[in-house]
């Protein structure tokens, strides 16, 4: 067996683009730097042996990593590389806490996604985020024996046959959301989900929108933001078929008391 500590050989030349590689800090909420076979402490590893300098990855968690950007941005000292998601675009580069990153990356290698990356983090024809070739998108996952006990379609089947639309899926959901021993209390809902936001993107729209300026503008007239808008206050408030609050969406999907769960791909 070899040994587990693989090295890589410095470069002859660690210049970047024309500049001298610098040690660097780096955040992304939740990354450890324990797990030594961890993909990102990995790559950072052969990133400072490759150009001779050091990585420190700075501790944060989802609720307090934007934070630590912006204080730092504040202080002089921006942090390096950031995490980067489509909640922070193109806010972040309207501020000037992110740079356009195509001089220090290839969009076009095999491991990114230029489409992507000119999708969601473009700011006036300028990428300020590289987006990764192996994007997990929000995904709808379905119990599909609850669904037939129920006498209802297949979603997949609708969806090929182009009827699956965000009022069959409402009705399904309010079909199927009862109470199943008969206490008085909702037991079994139609939907488990953490991201009701996430239905704007499904119905091409959002809140704002983005004028020839790079400016925000309220979109809210837009009619499938209305659509949308309405969809979401049946699902919360009106009927109630989304699972209740502070629930785990993965325990309630798993043990039958959702039919369907909203979550990314990779979960």
């Amino acid at each position: 067996c070899g040994s587990s500590k693989n090295t890589v050989k410095k470069l002859e030349d660690t210049s970047i683009n024309g500049e001298a590689a610098a040690d660097l800090t780096f955040i992304r909420p939740g990354q450890g730097t324990d797990d030594k076979n961890d993909a990102v402490i990995k790559a950072i590893t052969e990133y400072e042996q490759l150009y001779g300098v050091k990585v420190q990855v700075i501790s944060a968690d989802y609720d307090t990593w934007t934070t630590k950007v912006l204080s730092a941005s504040a202080s002089g000292s921006p942090i390096d590389v950031i995490f980067g998601s489509v909640s922070e675009y193109p806010l972040f580069a309207m501020k000037g806490y992110t740079q356009p990153i195509e001089k220090y990356i290839d969009t076009n290698s095999e491991y990114m996604s230029r489409s992507a990356s000119e999708a969601f983090f473009s700011f006036k024809n300028q990428i300020y985020c590289a987006a990764v070739s192996d994007v997990s998108p929000l995904v709808l996952y379905y119990n599909k024996d609850m669904l037939d006990q129920s006498g209802l379609d297949d979603p997949m089947e609708l969806y090929k046959k182009g009827e699956w639309t965000f009022d069959t899926f409402k009705q399904m959901c309010k079909t199927l959301t009862v109470d199943t021993d008969g206490d008085g209390n909702t037991d079994r809902w139609g939907l488990c989900c953490w991201y009701p936001w996430a239905w704007l993107g499904a119905n091409h729209t959002a809140l704002c929108k983005i004028n020839e300026n790079g400016l925000y503008e309220l979109n809210l007239s837009d009619p499938a933001v209305v659509q949308t808008s309405e969809f979401v206050q049946d699902m919360y408030y009106t009927s109630k078929w989304r699972g209740i609050d502070g629930d785990n969406i993965y325990t309630s999907f798993y043990q039958g008391r959702n039919a369907f769960l909203q979550e990314y791909s990779w979960s």
